[in-house]
């Protein structure tokens, strides 16, 4: 049995992911989930500009590499070095250190 990881929704079989998208689509929404064979990763240094709570110089950046390592950071020391933060870390979040 071949299973898919979604954050938030765990694993689940091909059906069970499918159906688990179908019960979270927008209100409204006119297409259903399907199943794409690449796995992608986000542009974080891209979606770091809609972080709500986002205040410059204070919200801590927390970097994680490929063995889940943690590392923080101000926005400022990110800033200046996201082009190569983004080549050695696998998970960029913003948001509290603790």
């Amino acid at each position: 049995m071949v299973l898919f990881f979604g954050h938030g929704l765990g694993f689940r079989t091909v059906e069970g992911m499918i159906e688990a998208l179908a019960l979270r689509r927008r209100p409204g929404a006119t297409r259903m989930p399907y199943l794409m064979l690449p796995a992608t990763r986000p542009g974080f240094s891209y979606l770091y500009q809609f972080s709500s709570n986002r205040k410059e110089g204070t919200t801590p950046i927390m970097l994680f590499d490929d063995t889940l390592q943690r590392s923080t950071m101000s926005t400022d020391e990110y800033e200046e070095n996201h082009e190569e933060l983004l080549k050695n870390f696998i998970t960029i979040r913003i948001g509290n250190s603790s």
